[in-house]
């Protein structure tokens, strides 16, 4: 096969390469000639799109920072001691800014004072909202529901809400605090057995020397000792 050669030897290759660039350019010219509607469609599209990321910024901090205004100001309230006041309060303030960094820590307070005033299931119905036991106030809100169970007598649910506690968290005494009170309600419930092996956890996890172990193994001990008589 005959070789192919450059019609023009002594031409530079990188005049070769301008042409190409400047040919190049022209195309594209030319592209943006026939298409210039979608062009232009494609540039309005993308300054929409910026335009509405950097309202939505600007509104969600605006958002958080009305809602942790609003949420002490309700705290105020509270300390002043007009619970029935600062009940509303909440519940207006969840419906408007639930979903915020905050939301969960009004949802506490207020399920909270439900408790203190006998409403039992408006605080489950309060907390029902709340993030799961791995969020930041998880472990909180799975206690104050256990405490909300129990006062409907509703063992069974407030024991797992109580384990649910000390399986999730590594806080030493948020465990042995969530593990007595699951012990607490087997007891209650006559199963001496399960109250033991959830003491023996509590006292698995306690060195020793630790102070408080002292009463974990007077409550095993006790257990024990029912159990044989």
């Amino acid at each position: 096969m005959a070789k192919r050669h450059n019609p023009n030897p002594n031409r530079p290759k990188h005049h070769d390469d301008d042409d190409a660039f400047v040919a190049g350019v022209l195309d594209a010219g030319t592209w943006a000639k026939k298409n210039q509607s979608r062009l232009t469609a494609g540039i309005v599209a993308l300054v929409v799109v910026l335009a509405g990321a950097w309202y939505w910024l600007n509104y969600s901090s605006s958002l958080e920072d009305r809602a942790l205004v609003e949420l002490e100001q309700i705290q105020n309230t509270l300390s002043l001691g007009d619970a029935e006041t600062s009940k509303v309060a909440l519940a207006q303030f969840l419906e408007a800014f639930g979903g915020t960094a905050v939301g969960d820590e009004a949802r506490l307070t207020l399920a909270q004072l439900y408790l203190e005033t006998d409403q039992a299931g408006q605080a489950l119905a309060t907390l029902a909202g709340g993030g799961g036991i791995n969020s930041p106030l998880g472990p909180q809100i799975f206690t104050l529901r256990a405490r909300a169970f129990e006062a409907q007598d509703r063992l069974d649910e407030a024991e797992e809400a109580y384990l649910d506690v000390a399986d999730a968290v590594d806080i030493s005494f948020l465990k042995q605090q969530a593990l007595s009170d699951a012990a607490r309600i087997r007891a209650s419930q006559g199963d001496a057995q399960g109250a033991i092996a959830l003491y023996d956890r509590i006292l698995a996890d306690l060195e020793v020397s630790d102070p408080t172990r002292g009463e974990f193994e007077m409550r095993k001990a006790e257990l024990e000792t029912a159990m044989i008589g």
